[in-house]
């Protein structure tokens, strides 16, 4: 019975494992100052506002591969390379929640998606065709939202 009804969750967990492991490698290897410097690097030539939209993608597509928001936030450091980067630092963190929070409506490393996918016995693929064009308007919002508030010199700093 276990394995009958646990079947549905099994790709869910191997897929929070994976994120986990992601994770590990990075503290265990200590190499999160090299993936801050890394991301800086193509940003560096851009004015403050598009390093900031760039910012916004960079935490999107990191959040796939760790989706633990905390691991997201001392793996990228968004605000030491805000400081970098010439961005506020208010308008980093909020590129940061928008990149985390926005993400994992739709990366299948999301356990709490998988979680509700397999509790209302929907695929995924099926839930994709509902979750991407919400995806894609929230993100075009996020992105005027990142871009406005280092416009406006969001914040003391």
């Amino acid at each position: 019975l276990f394995i009958k009804y646990g079947s549905d969750l099994y790709f869910g967990a191997m897929c929070i494992a994976l994120a986990r492991a992601i994770y590990v490698i990075f503290t265990e290897g200590a190499i999160c100052d090299t993936v801050v410097y890394a991301m800086s690097l193509p940003l560096q030539h851009l004015p403050p506002m598009l390093s900031a939209i760039g910012m916004l993608i960079f935490q999107t597509v990191l959040n796939f591969f760790v989706n633990s928001g905390s691991g997201q936030a001392m793996v990228s450091m968004p605000i030491r390379l805000a400081d970098v980067l010439g961005v506020t630092r208010q308008t980093a963190v909020s590129a940061f929640q928008f990149g985390d929070g926005l993400s994992n409506l739709i990366w299948p490393t999301s356990s709490t998606v998988f979680a509700y996918l397999a509790m209302a016995n929907l695929r995924y693929d099926k839930y994709l065709k509902i979750a991407v064009p919400l995806f894609a308007v929230l993100s075009v919002l996020a992105v005027i939202f990142v871009a406005g508030a280092q416009l406006v010199g969001f914040g003391p700093f």
